[in-house]
């Protein structure tokens, strides 16, 4: 296994569906790049199967219900859940680790320092860190660029706000079902420093 650069340009999914070998052979075979699965779901046994079959693997967290409230304290635990989490699934430091804002209620202040210390126990581990800009959520695009942690944006099928540098990932509408699966279509995007995510490959 070894951390590089996606590839651009490059189709990716992701997927709250565990992908098993056929599937995940299917994909490869409709040109799909890489696979973006959820921390908490994805086991090393998956891990193994995603990139045996040639794909490219990141990882997102689970968003919330909608509604709910950030804090720095709640950011910090989350930080350290996500820890135990790559730590279960065999993620080595230097993946992109796209933490998933969305559905909120909160200010930007609130919104910000959850933000910050979840992405700050990731970034002080060895992981870059990627915030997925979902709908419902405080900060603007300037607020977003000015997280300390975060060095890489993923654009959400809602209209969210652009942070200053860019989108590394773009989501596009709508979700289909590939190769059995039911996925959102991601794509690579270099933003405007020319970072792409950071993928896991064998």
């Amino acid at each position: 296994m070894k951390v590089v650069p996606a590839i651009f340009p490059g189709l990716w999914v992701d997927s709250v569906q565990a992908l098993t070998k056929e599937t995940a052979a299917g994909l490869k075979a409709d040109s799909i790049a890489g696979s973006i699965r959820y921390l908490g779901s994805l086991t090393q046994t998956e891990r193994d199967i995603i990139l045996t079959a040639g794909l490219g693997l990141d990882v997102v967290t689970y968003s919330r219900s909608p509604g709910w409230a950030p804090s720095p304290g709640l950011g910090q635990s989350d930080g350290v859940t996500d820890l135990h989490h790559l730590s279960d699934a065999g993620i080595p430091t230097g993946v992109t680790v796209w933490i998933d804002l969305e559905g909120c209620h909160g200010d930007e202040k609130g919104a910000a320092d959850w933000v910050d210390e979840r992405s700050g126990v990731l970034a002080n581990a060895g992981y870059e860190v990627g915030v997925y800009v979902g709908y419902d959520q405080p900060l603007d695009g300037g607020l977003l660029y000015a997280l300390p942690q975060v060095t890489r944006y993923w654009k959400s099928l809602s209209k969210v706000p652009e942070p200053t540098c860019g989108w590394s990932l773009i989501q596009l509408y709508k979700s289909v079902t590939i190769a059995g699966v039911w996925v959102d279509v991601d794509v690579i995007q270099y933003d405007y420093q020319s970072r792409v995510p950071t993928v896991l490959v064998a």
